[in-house]
C-alpha cells in the first residue's frame, strides 16, 4: 500500500510538471525567443535612438526583444495619443554573441533574441518626434528625438567613460546635465560605456533608464567595448565590439572594417566624426591606417558642408603618457597632423580617467587657430591621479585631480554662429572648467522658404492665471514655430514683459508677468534674422453648461463661469436674434440670469455676448426647448345662460404658471375649476402665463337664466409646479480674433 501511494504521488507530480511545461511553451509561443538570464520585466529593451548621417530628415533606432513581429509607431510630439502615428516595420534578425571569439558563452548575450533596426525617413527638419514599440497589447515606453536644421544656435552634451558598471554617478550626472542644458537634442560619448562590452547586464544597467528616452545618443567604442569573457586577467579581447554593434544602429559610412564604430553625421552646423581607437599599443595595425585614409578622404569630400568639426575617439591624443604608453608613441604622431590639416575645432577623448584640457594646438604647439583636446576623464566612478606630464608639458591649460576630489564630470557645449562654448560641470553641479572655441568657417545658410508668416496669425494664445498679472503665452502645435529664435511680448502700452531666445522644440509655454490688458503684441525673430509682429488677445475664459430652470419665481438661465476678472467684462443677452437686455454684474457673479416667462413656451435661440470696452470678444449660443403652447380643450366661444357652468379644460406642462381671470366677474367668473355664468352680458375668461405676455381668451355670452349647463370635456391635464423645461445645448466653436 505504501508503494502504491508513492507511485500515485510521483505520477501526480509528473502530470503537474508536464502540464506546467506545456502551458509555458504555449504561452511563449513559437514566435517568441526566451533569452537566457534576461529580466522579464520589459518586452522591448536596450532601445537606442541614434543619429543617421543627415539628422535633419532621418534618424535611426535599435532595440532587442523576445517577441517576433514587433513594429514601431512614430508621430510628431504634439500627437501624444499617437492618433496620427505612422507604422514602421524594422529589420528583424536573430542575434547573439554565441561563437564570437573570446565572448562569454555563458552570458545572456550568447542566447538568441531578436535585434530590430530601422531608420525614420522623410522627417521634417527641426521637429520633435515621439515613438514607441508595439506588438499587440505589448508596448514600450515613449521615446523622443528632435531633428536638426534651421538653426546655428543650439547645444549638446558630452560624456566619456561611464564605467565601472553599476556605479552611482552616471545616471544622476546625465540627468543633472540634461537639466542644466534644458534637455538638448543630442548627447555624445567617447567610449568605455561598459567595463565589459560582452556582458548584457552592463548594457542594460546603462541604457534601460528613463534619461535615455529623451535624446539622440551618438557614441563610439572604447577598449572595454572589446573586452570579452572575464575569466582571466587581463580580459581576452574580442575581434569586434560585438555587444556594441548589437546595441547601436549608427551610420554605416565609416571604413568597411570598422562599420558602426567609425562613422560621421551632421547635426545643424556641426560635423561629428567618430574614430574606433582600440589598438593603441601597436605601430603596424591596419585598423588605424584604414581609418586615417578614410578620415582624409571623408574630410576632403565634406569640406564646406559644416561650420564646426568635432572628432570623438576614446583615447586622447594629448592624454597621460603613463596610462597608455602606446597613445603618445603610436597614435598622436599620426592623428594630430590630421587634426591640423583639416582644422578640427574640438577633439573629445577619455581613457585616462584624468581630466585634462589643452590650449588650442597646431603643429604640437599653442596656436589660436588650432584644435582643443579635451580629455573628459570620467563620467562614472573610476578615477586616477593626474600624471606630472599633464601639468609640465606646456600644452595643457587645465588639469583636474578627479580622484582627490572624487567627482565625475560632463560637458555642456553651446554652439552659435560666432563660437562654441564648452562648460564642464561636476556631480556637485559646480562649473569646473570652461573655454571658448572661436569660429574658423562662415555660418551655414538654411532654407527658410517654408516659413509662412500668416500661418502664425492665430497660433499664439495668452492666458492670464489671476488678477495679479501672471500668465502664460502658449505656443500652439504649429509647424512655423520651429523657425522662431527669439520672442518679445509687449503690453498694450508698449512696455516689454518678455524678451528672450526660445527653443520651441522643448518650450510649449512661456511664463509671463505684468499682464494688465486685453491686447498684446508678440514680436518674433526667425533664424534668418527677420522680424514679424502679431496681435494677440487674452483668452478671458468661458461660460458653459447652460440650462434653463423654473424655480417658481420664473425662468432662469443657469451656467458655469470660468472667466478671468482682469478687465471689466460686459455681458449682453440676445433672444431669437434680438437684443433683450444687459446682464447685471450680480447675475454673472451668481451665475443665474433671469430669463422671464415670455420665453418659457416654444424653442428660442439664446446668445450671451462678452464685450470689453464696447468690443465683442466672445459669444456663447444655445437653444432652449420650452413648453408646448397652452391648449384649450373646450371651445373658445361659449354661449351660456345665467347659472350655467363649464369645466375649464386645458393642457399645459406646468399648471402652477397658469393664471385664470375674468374681464367682468358680474358676467362670468372662474371658481373651483369651472367657468360660471353670473349675469347677462359678454365677458372673457383669460388664461395667462404668469409674468409673461402669453394670453388665451374664451369669449363668453350670457343670456337669461336657465338650468345647469355642463360641457363634458377631457380631464384637466397639469404637470404641476415642479415641471422642468428641457434644454438642448448647441456646442459652437468660440470665435477667435483674426488679424487681417
Amino acid at each position: 500500500m505504501k508503494n502504491l501511494k508513492l507511485l500515485i504521488h510521483k505520477t501526480t507530480l509528473f502530470i503537474f510538471i508536464s502540464i506546467f511545461l506545456f502551458t509555458l511553451v504555449f504561452l511563449l509561443g513559437s514566435n517568441n525567443i526566451n533569452v537566457k538570464g534576461e529580466p522579464m520585466e520589459k518586452d522591448f529593451f536596450l532601445i537606442t535612438t541614434t543619429p543617421s548621417c543627415d539628422t535633419s530628415s532621418e534618424m535611426n533606432v535599435n532595440y532587442h526583444t523576445r517577441i517576433g513581429g514587433s513594429y514601431i509607431e512614430y508621430t510628431e510630439s504634439y500627437d501624444t495619443n499617437f492618433d496620427n502615428a505612422v507604422v514602421l516595420q524594422p529589420e528583424q534578425v536573430e542575434w547573439s554573441t554565441k561563437g564570437v571569439k573570446n565572448a562569454d558563452q555563458d552570458d545572456s548575450f550568447a542566447t538568441k533574441r531578436y535585434v530590430c533596426s530601422a531608420t525614420f525617413k522623410d522627417l521634417k527638419s527641426r521637429t520633435k518626434y515621439i515613438y514607441r514599440i508595439r506588438k499587440g497589447d505589448k508596448m514600450s515606453d515613449v521615446f523622443s528625438f528632435t531633428t536638426s536644421g534651421l538653426t546655428n544656435s543650439w547645444n549638446f552634451l558630452a560624456f566619456v567613460d561611464f564605467q565601472p558598471y553599476n556605479n552611482n554617478n552616471t545616471h544622476p550626472l546625465i540627468n543633472q546635465m540634461l537639466n542644466i542644458a534644458n534637455n538638448p537634442p543630442l548627447v555624445v560619448c567617447s567610449g568605455d560605456l561598459t567595463d565589459c562590452g560582452a556582458k548584457e547586464q552592463e548594457w542594460r544597467w546603462l541604457l534601460d533608464k528613463d534619461c535615455f528616452t529623451k535624446f539622440i545618443f551618438g557614441t563610439t567604442v572604447g577598449d572595454h567595448e572589446y573586452w570579452g569573457a572575464d575569466k582571466s586577467s587581463p580580459y581576452p579581447m574580442m575581434d569586434t565590439p560585438a555587444g556594441f554593434n548589437g546595441v547601436f544602429n549608427n551610420p554605416k559610412n565609416g571604413h568597411k572594417n570598422t562599420l558602426n564604430s567609425n562613422y560621421y553625421f551632421y547635426y545643424n552646423n556641426v560635423l561629428f566624426v567618430y574614430i574606433d581607437m582600440n589598438d593603441s599599443n601597436t605601430s603596424t595595425g591596419t585598423k588605424f591606417t584604414n581609418q586615417e585614409n578614410w578620415f582624409r578622404e571623408t574630410m576632403t569630400a565634406l569640406a564646406g558642408t559644416y561650420q564646426y568639426s568635432v572628432v570623438l575617439a576614446h583615447k586622447s591624443l594629448y592624454g597621460s603618457t603613463t596610462t597608455d604608453t602606446g597613445v603618445r608613441k603610436y597614435i598622436s604622431p599620426k592623428w594630430y597632423p590630421l587634426m591640423d590639416e583639416f582644422g578640427v575645432d574640438l577633439f573629445i577623448g577619455g581613457h585616462d580617467h584624468m581630466y585634462s584640457r589643452t590650449y588650442a594646438l597646431k603643429n604640437n604647439k599653442k596656436d589660436d587657430s588650432g584644435t582643443y583636446y579635451l580629455d573628459m576623464g570620467s563620467s562614472g566612478a573610476k578615477y586616477r591621479t593626474p600624471s606630472d606630464d599633464l601639468s609640465t608639458d606646456g600644452l595643457h591649460e587645465k588639469v583636474i585631480d578627479l580622484k582627490a576630489l572624487s567627482y565625475a564630470v560632463g560637458a555642456n557645449i553651446t554652439v552659435t554662429d560666432k563660437n562654441m562654448t564648452v562648460e564642464v560641470y561636476n556631480t556637485k553641479n559646480e562649473k569646473v572648467d570652461s573655454f571658448v572655441i572661436n569660429k574658423k568657417r562662415a555660418p551655414l545658410s538654411y532654407d527658410y522658404s517654408g516659413f509662412d508668416k500668416d500661418g502664425l496669425k492665430d497660433a499664439f494664445e495668452i492666458e492670464v492665471s489671476n488678477s495679479n498679472g501672471f500668465g502664460k503665452l502658449y505656443l500652439d502645435n504649429n509647424d512655423n514655430f520651429k523657425y522662431i529664435k527669439h520672442i518679445k511680448v509687449r503690453n498694450n502700452d508698449g512696455s516689454i514683459i518678455y524678451d528672450n531666445d526660445i527653443d520651441t522644440m522643448s518650450q510649449k509655454a512661456i511664463e509671463l508677468s505684468g499682464l494688465n490688458s486685453l491686447n498684446y503684441k508678440v514680436e518674433v525673430t526667425i533664424f534668418n534674422g527677420v522680424d514679424y509682429e502679431y496681435d494677440v488677445k487674452v483668452d478671458l475664459g468661458t461660460l458653459h453648461n447652460f440650462k434653463i430652470e423654473n424655480d417658481g419665481d420664473g425662468a432662469y438661465i443657469k451656467f458655469t463661469k470660468e472667466t478671468k476678472d482682469i478687465v471689466q467684462i460686459d455681458y449682453d443677452l440676445y433672444i431669437d436674434g434680438e437684443f433683450a437686455r444687459k446682464i447685471t454684474e450680480d447675475e454673472i457673479k451668481n451665475k443665474t440670469i433671469q430669463l422671464g416667462n415670455n420665453y418659457i413656451i416654444g424653442n428660442h435661440d439664446v446668445k450671451i455676448a462678452m464685450s470689453v470696452s464696447g468690443e465683442q470678444i466672445d459669444e456663447f449660443e444655445f437653444e432652449s426647448t420650452g413648453y408646448d403652447e397652452l391648449k384649450l380643450l373646450i371651445d373658445n366661444k361659449l354661449e351660456m345662460k345665467k347659472g350655467d357652468s363649464v369645466i375649464l379644460n386645458y393642457e399645459f406642462e406646468d399648471g402652477s404658471l397658469v393664471a385664470v381671470s375674468s374681464t367682468d366677474e358680474d358676467v362670468v367668473k372662474y371658481e373651483n375649476g369651472k367657468i360660471v355664468a353670473v349675469g347677462k352680458g359678454s365677458a372673457k375668461i383669460v388664461l395667462s402665463i404668469i409674468d409673461s405676455d402669453y394670453k388665451y381668451e374664451i369669449d363668453c355670452d350670457v343670456t337669461t337664466s336657465g338650468g345647469v349647463y355642463i360641457i363634458m370635456g377631457i380631464a384637466l391635464m397639469l404637470v404641476g409646479a415642479g415641471g422642468a423645461v428641457s434644454l438642448i445645448l448647441i456646442k459652437k466653436k468660440r470665435k477667435k480674433e483674426i488679424a487681417e
